[in-house]
């Protein structure tokens, strides 16, 4: 593509969002469509147009006892999942590119080496999920990170964890030690 037609085109798509922006503040009394593709969830926010077609008249407010009737309805039926009804997981299994150990390497009572020879005891594993560029999209890689305890020859345990803050934050839940 030249340069003349990528700015063309770019061009273009910046109007037509432009374009997009304002249908959105659009409704039926700022243009030609219909009161029914109006906002459903806005309908009440606004005055409603007069019913001849002439100039807008604004309609007086409802009573209070219908508006308070009108909220009840709302509060009785709240929205989302209704309690006990069936949820929804994952329907596949996540597939993950890379394990990454982390062991601990000294022990934290007396300070000595641990070694890779020394038994290893799964304690946490959790997945990472990254964006990765690729040649004309984006990917995601998961990476699996287990985390194990070590006992040192003086008998005490050390157990590595996860890092706390920004680390900790990207952490996703569903991976076990295997």
């Amino acid at each position: 593509m030249s340069r003349e037609e990528l700015e063309e085109w770019a061009w273009r798509r910046h109007e037509r969002a432009r374009e997009l922006a304002n249908r959105l503040s659009e409704d039926s009394k700022t243009s030609s469509r219909p009161p029914s593709s109006d906002d459903p969830y806005r309908r009440g926010e606004t005055n409603k147009p007069a019913a001849d077609g002439g100039d807008e008249a604004k309609t007086p407010p409802a009573p209070a006892e219908k508006t308070s009737e009108a909220a009840e309805k709302k509060a009785a039926k709240p929205a989302g999942k209704r309690p006990g009804a069936k949820g929804y997981w994952r329907s596949q299994p996540i597939v993950t590119s890379a394990d990454v150990p982390h062991a601990p390497t000294v022990c934290a009572a007396c300070g000595a080496a641990l070694g890779p020879d020394l038994k290893r005891r799964c304690v946490e594993a959790h997945n990472s999920f990254e964006l990765v560029r690729g040649p004309m999209s984006l990917q995601v890689a998961a990476t699996k990170h287990v985390y194990f305890a070590v006992r040192c020859s003086c008998g005490h345990e050390t157990v590595e964890r996860p890092a706390s803050g920004r680390a900790r934050r990207s952490r996703a839940v569903g991976a076990t030690c295997k």
